[in-house]
């Protein structure tokens, strides 16, 4: 394989590489569809470019537009996850796991509880204690 069939080769596999990864993350629900879709992009153009370069070169008029555009896809890919993955979680989230954790107490009880945020449950308040410590310091409440 000469050089040029080498390179087409690897733009073409690391193409369907990006391809498989934009389809993973559009399909979860950890980052965004559009994080994906733009890898889906990169990796299609790339195999574009790798099908190019192998027939015709990498001297040619498509290849030397094509490559700055597969170079812009893919840098707001790795920045549109690393953002992804530094902002702070949202509230819907902890939102998301009170509901989570009342489901599953639903199907351990069986009883129906009404689907609400931690934050509107109303938490049963201590009745009146008082606490002596003896002369070793261990608390005793009564």
């Amino acid at each position: 394989m000469d050089g040029l069939g080498g390179a087409g080769f690897a733009y073409a596999v690391y193409g369907l590489t990006l391809v498989l990864l934009g389809v993973a993350v559009a399909v979860s629900r950890r980052f965004g569809a559009w994080i994906g879709s733009v890898a889906v992009a990169a990796g299609s153009l790339s195999l574009a470019i790798g099908i190019d370069v192998a027939y015709r070169g990498s001297e040619t008029e498509f290849y030397e537009l094509s490559s700055v555009a597969y170079q812009l896809l893919v840098l707001v890919f790795v920045v549109g996850i690393l953002i992804a993955e530094v902002r702070p979680r949202s509230s819907s989230l902890e939102d998301e796991g009170a509901m989570k954790a009342q489901r599953s107490q639903t199907a351990w009880t069986g009883a129906p509880i009404p689907l609400v945020g931690f934050r509107d449950v109303e938490r049963p308040k201590p009745a009146a204690a008082h606490a002596t410590c003896d002369e070793f310091g261990v608390v005793r409440w009564s």
